[in-house]
């Protein structure tokens, strides 16, 4: 497997038989992933360019984009919803966020999107991923951090981040 950072919370994750982009960025959001392939694309935030720009993968990806269960090309994908701190006088469906789990040869990686995982030890699907891909950004790596220690990845990729 390979993962490869692309910018902003975006990465593509290789698999021998698929490629998956995760929350992939708009260039009007200020970031340049390129044009990559994949067969499988997941969308953490539906309305958020910096998240949701699909249409900037080249093939004939499978986007899925909400929570549910799905194998495709030998990869499972997990969507897990969750939400995002909500900010004063944002509507309620702004918040809305799926984290996504895939499972591919041997590994599970997660990718929280702008969220974290429930506090309190409670990590439901993500507790034994060995590879945590996690924003930083937006002004609490507090909490990022504490996603970390509370999951215990064997790798932590931090994303989100300006640079």
């Amino acid at each position: 497997m390979d993962i490869s950072w692309l910018g902003h919370a975006c990465v593509r994750v290789r698999t021998r038989r698929a490629a998956v982009v995760m929350d992939p960025a708009d260039r009007s959001a200020g970031f340049d992933m390129g044009r990559p392939t994949a067969d499988i694309v997941t969308v953490s935030r539906r309305d958020c360019p910096r998240h949701a720009h699909a249409g900037g993968v080249r093939g004939d990806p499978v986007v899925i984009d909400g929570p549910g269960e799905y194998e495709i090309a030998g990869v499972q994908v997990f969507g897990v919803p969750s939400r995002l701190p909500a900010a004063e006088g944002e509507p309620p469906e702004a918040s809305r966020n799926t984290a996504f789990l895939l499972e591919a040869e041997g590994l599970r990686v997660a990718h929280l999107g702008g969220s974290s995982p429930p506090a309190g030890g409670d990590a439901g699907p993500f507790g034994n991923a060995a590879v945590l891909i996690v924003a930083i950004g937006g002004g609490d790596p507090e909490t990022a951090a504490r996603a970390v220690r509370d999951l215990e990845p064997a790798v932590a990729i931090p994303v989100g981040y300006a640079g």
